[in-house]
């Protein structure tokens, strides 16, 4: 088990470095949207904030004032020397747009599948417009129409790109433009600011989600961790010393099968608390409460699923005749006899319980009567409910323990920290449960009492146990109060 989960530890931190720190590999195309301007636009030169124009996309040899068509259906360059005709407007727009000594890349796409990717992103006025399977390049951040595409990705057949020059991308018939960059040199935002190229405009920043393509996997390492942690406790139960004994009593180990249940709770809370935020569950429409409650949960489970395997391998030990002081199977009769005196016992608890809580109720209820006497039968007949119900309450509970007592297998295993006496099972000695006394009451029918505290919410709470001892175990029971007394001390 300690290999695993040093294995599982090296193994998600090596894979949180690797979402981290592994960057994509240059080139990066990247893709805008670009309004074409209509013709009664006074002025159609671009903002600063526009893609600036560049040199004609040709080959080394050629020089020409024409603008160049790319057609990408085919190998490279066709006929530069007109464009197909147009409408009248966009011909004057286009003129004007391409007017200058530094003349500006124009590239025509021509193949149905290119056509398509260009009029999509051009008709969209933000990336929330664009079909699915582009929006996965997009800047989660923001909502412009804005592409960051890897080689492999790259959906156009265009070669020989300049970097950092902008080309326009455009169809046939003129009415749908982009503008395309290659960048090699990939930067974060981070980084443009730090190494001062915030005023650069030949650097270009990466979105994190594109440059650091597995970042996103770093929100699964958390729950995939604590799932993977989880797993192996369902076979946990078996200590070195159990595996090497094989002797085992015939009684079924409810406290294993308790863990096993907290354990599976705790697994659905964090698969639960990960959905909630995977699928984007709103937080203000309850996602927040299911994520809070969820992570609660977690927690609780986990704590309990401890204290029950906690009990289940104590349990085990016993069962397996580890660490036993003693053993005793009874006669039904005398166990009959026995199960009168736990009702007994358990009965007088109760009624002490009842008469304390009784009374409480019953000044502080008479206390308002007297300063309201005005809502005295109400009060007065919710006080008389609550104190029925806790005496309905104080007796049957007994009553129902003593019947499952006596239903249970008649046998008695002490342990150095645990007791199974029918089918209760008392523990003590980790989580805070500490023995507090152990004796012998001698009577008609003897008995080995023992009382353990533990936690509670308001101090310390206190659980009695008794244990029939058969009348031939007498100094055997002696001598394991005076081992219980030394072990507590």
């Amino acid at each position: 088990m300690k290999k695993y989960y040093t294995v599982l530890i090296l193994a998600t931190v090596g894979v949180f470095l690797f979402a981290t720190y592994y960057r994509i590999k240059p080139p990066v195309f990247i893709i805008k949207h670009f309004r074409f301007p209509s013709p009664t636009e006074g002025n159609i030169e671009q903002s600063q904030s526009e893609p600036s124009m560049h040199d004609v996309y040709s080959n080394s040899n050629q020089n020409t004032s024409e603008p160049i068509v790319m057609d990408t259906s085919g190998n490279g360059l066709i006929d530069s020397t007109s464009f197909p005709q147009q409408k009248k407007e966009n011909k004057q727009i286009l003129e004007k747009l391409l007017n200058g000594t530094n003349k500006n890349a124009l590239i025509i796409v021509k193949s149905e599948k290119e056509k398509d990717f260009i009029v999509k992103i051009s008709e969209a006025t933000n990336k929330y417009e664009l079909p699915k399977y582009l929006k996965k390049f997009t800047n989660k951040s923001k909502s412009d129409v804005e592409l960051f595409f890897q080689e492999n990705d790259f959906p156009l057949n265009l070669k020989n790109l300049e970097t950092n020059k902008t080309y326009y991308l455009t169809t046939q018939d003129y009415k749908h433009f982009v503008t395309l960059i290659k960048v090699n040199e990939l930067y974060s935002v981070e980084e443009i600011i730090d190494k001062g190229y915030l005023l650069d405009k030949s650097k270009f920043s990466i979105p994190d989600e594109i440059l650091y393509p597995y970042s996103a996997l770093r929100f699964w390492i958390l729950p995939s961790f604590l799932i993977l942690c989880l797993i192996p406790m369902y076979f946990s139960f078996q200590t070195k010393n159990l595996q090497s004994s094989t002797e085992r009593l015939a009684i079924s180990n409810l406290q294993k099968k308790t863990a096993k249940v907290f354990l599976t709770l705790a697994i659905l809370s964090v698969v639960i608390a990960t959905l909630v935020v995977a699928l984007e569950f709103d937080i203000a429409s309850g996602g927040g409460a299911i994520l809070f409650v969820s992570l609660l949960l977690f927690v609780v489970f986990t704590i309990l699923f401890f204290y029950y395997r906690k009990r289940a391998i104590e349990f085990e030990k016993i069962i397996h005749g580890i660490e036993t002081l003693a053993i005793w199977e009874y006669e039904k009769t005398f166990w009959d006899n026995y199960v009168d005196y736990y009702l007994q016992q358990y009965q007088s608890i109760n009624k002490s319980m009842f008469n304390i809580v009784a009374i409480v109720i019953l000044i502080i209820f008479g206390i308002i009567i007297l300063i309201e006497p005005s809502i005295a039968i109400s009060l007065g007949s919710i006080g008389l409910g609550l104190i029925i119900l806790l005496a309905i309450i104080s007796r049957i509970v007994p009553k129902l323990s003593a019947k499952r007592m006596k239903n249970s297998e008649p046998i008695c295993i002490i342990g150095k920290n645990c007791i199974l006496i029918g089918r209760q099972f008392h523990h003590w000695g980790s989580f805070g449960n500490i023995l507090e006394y152990a004796q012998i009451k001698k009577g008609e029918l003897n008995i080995l009492e023992l009382e353990y505290s533990y936690p509670s919410r308001y101090g310390r709470a206190r659980t009695t146990v008794y244990i029939p001892i058969p009348p031939d175990k007498l100094e055997l029971a002696e001598a394991i109060v005076e081992k219980l007394t030394k072990s507590s001390s």
